[in-house]
């Protein structure tokens, strides 16, 4: 689970990202693009993963979203979130708001799985 910025509908229902993936060595950050085959040969590489919006939060502007990691590393999480305008709270490398109270009253679901 994640808790990002901003209130996620189009993830309401299971949504499959697919993404092309590089590392930028010289910002130190996941260069993130929509799934393009032909960028593989240039060392870009395909990302997946799922993500469904649990609850959301409209007063406070953000979601906690359910993510299934399905090609790729943990920690390209942070950047596809960023990449869809909904970046985890409180990351600082990905969330470019300073000082923001992300911790609040409504607690993550129950992980069932």
């Amino acid at each position: 689970f994640a808790k990002v910025k901003g209130i996620a509908d189009e993830w309401s229902r299971e949504t499959l990202l697919q993404n092309s993936y590089r590392k930028d060595e010289i910002n130190n950050k996941a260069e993130i693009r929509p799934y393009d085959p032909g960028l593989e040969a240039k060392g870009w590489k395909k990302i997946e993963l799922k993500a469904i919006m649990e609850s959301s939060n409209a007063s406070k502007d953000q979601s906690v979203i359910k993510v299934e990691l399905l090609t790729g590393k943990s920690h390209q999480i942070r950047s596809q979130m960023a990449y869809y305008g909904h970046p985890i709270l409180g990351d600082g490398k990905y969330d470019e708001t300073e000082n923001e109270e992300f911790i609040d009253d409504f607690d993550f679901p129950d992980e069932e799985d």
